[in-house]
């Protein structure tokens, strides 16, 4: 195993099967929440992305890791408490430049229409996202699309419509309450990649659930994760030309 693992070190490969997700749709070169940086992405071979939403007071739902704009964008204020005709004048910071905040549906038509998988984390804890993203996932009819939340009422709103789309509960770690409440509403897992074990994949397994990790950038550790049976993981660093499944 070790003499495996120096090797796929040595030459930068993941197999097909081991699913490495563009975390916030980017790398660390690139600004993150961003159409530019998901084609960017896919150019380097991204085939998962994993974006942030909240929903606006309009009703839309935009694509943003903070709920204020200050950090990201050339805007203030809170995202939650604006409609999205205010940000018009507002621009993604970094990239080409001249880039506004995108909305959902734009990032799912894209990944739509090129086969490309998304994974959504609900950062919002407001309720009502939850009718809005189902309605949308729906449309498209296919099996790209995958929530996350660490909000359990997030999730539990998620379950209530019995989706043929997957959700996963975000959480630091794992424990025996959490992990019998994932199987009740069947479930599976997505753990902070620092403190996931054999004996947490064990757990999962016995249950008929399996896991995703965050966030991810030492390549050994992220090989380790693979082996132990992790499915995926987020990372900011591992894209450089390898496969992703």
């Amino acid at each position: 195993m070790v003499f495996f693992l120096a090797y796929l070190l040595m030459t930068n490969l993941f197999s097909s099967e081991q699913i490495l997700v563009a975390h916030r749709a980017a790398d660390s070169t690139m600004p993150e929440n961003t159409l530019e940086s998901l084609m960017r992405m896919e150019q380097k071979g991204a085939k998962w992305f994993e974006i942030d939403c909240y929903m606006m007071k309009d009703g839309n739902i935009a694509v943003m890791h903070d709920k204020n704009l200050a950090r990201t964008t050339t805007g203030k204020g809170r995202i939650t408490n604006m409609a999205a005709v205010q940000l018009f004048d507002v621009f993604v910071i970094g990239g080409a430049g001249g880039e506004r905040v995108p909305m959902l549906p734009d990032m799912m038509d894209y990944c739509y229409k090129k086969g490309l998988h998304l994974i959504i984390e609900v950062k919002d804890s407001n309720l009502e996202i939850v009718d809005k993203i189902d309605h949308l996932i729906r449309g498209y009819d296919c099996d790209l699309f995958t929530i996350y939340s660490f909000d359990e009422s997030i999730i539990k709103a998620f379950v209530a419509k019995k989706p043929l789309y997957s959700v996963r509960w975000t959480m630091e770690k794992l424990s025996d309450k959490r992990l019998l409440k994932a199987k009740d509403r069947n479930t599976s897992i997505n753990l902070d990649g620092r403190y996931v074990t054999s004996s947490c994949i064990e757990k999962l397994e016995a249950l008929g659930l399996d896991a995703h990790v965050y966030t991810v950038n030492d390549k050994k550790r992220a090989l380790e994760l693979f082996d132990l049976g992790v499915k995926a993981m987020c990372t900011d660093t591992l894209f450089g030309g390898e496969t992703n499944g």
